[in-house]
């Protein structure tokens, strides 16, 4: 594994060392961005994830506790 950090600029309006879960809700080819995230955060932050496809996320409620991230991510246009 590289020993490289990656730099945030800016504040986020969350402590991302306190993150116990993500949860990503996208469509279409930002529903593979999506996957992509996925991989990402948890391969080297080791935080799970959970991706759904956001057309299908109004039927379901997903269980978000304290210290959980939903990312909604759109494609231009939407």
């Amino acid at each position: 594994m590289a020993n490289e950090r990656v730099a945030v600029p800016g504040k986020l309006p969350f402590d991302f060392a306190r993150l116990s879960r993500i949860s990503i809700s996208a469509c279409g080819t930002a529903y593979y961005a999506g996957l992509i995230a996925k991989y990402w955060f948890e391969r080297y932050a080791r935080i799970p994830v959970e991706i759904d496809v956001a057309s299908e996320s109004r039927y379901r409620k997903v269980p978000l506790r304290e210290g959980d991230l939903t990312i909604v991510v759109s494609q231009s246009g939407e």
